[in-house]
């Protein structure tokens, strides 16, 4: 839970038991957008855990990405290189994250290096059409 602008709660996607990064419910989504902010809010809460003492986190990779599930659904059956996913496009079709900063976090799992993935993806929001 985290409070939102007029002072209440609201319910956050994704949450820390532990070590281990969790989601309620289902990453199944059919619009690009809502993938791109459940991305982008899965590294937040991974930097909030690091900031506050945690020494790592087990994200289970593509498992916890709401992109590699939104281009799965969405394409071919390619987990995690789908054409839809606006990173592999971005990277020339290069693998997955590669050549982003979560090549960075995967070898070094930071707060600092979880919220420069966070931003990476945030840059994708303005280029959605839906």
């Amino acid at each position: 839970m985290v409070r939102n602008a007029g002072g209440g709660c609201e319910m956050t996607k994704f949450y820390m038991d532990g070590h281990i990064l969790k989601f309620h419910g289902s990453l199944e989504t059919d619009s690009l957008r809502q993938a791109i902010l459940w991305s982008i809010e899965k590294f937040k809460v991974m930097a909030v855990h690091l900031d506050g003492g945690g020494d790592y986190v087990y994200n289970h990779g593509s498992g916890t990405c709401a992109l590699c599930v939104y281009s799965e659904n969405k394409s071919d059956g390619l987990v995690c290189c789908a054409k839809k996913c606006p990173i592999y496009q971005e990277n020339e079709n290069y693998f997955g994250c590669g050549k982003t900063p979560y090549d960075d976090f995967a070898r070094n799992q930071t707060a600092h290096n979880a919220r420069r993935e966070a931003e990476f993806l945030r840059g994708f929001l303005s280029e959605v059409v839906e």
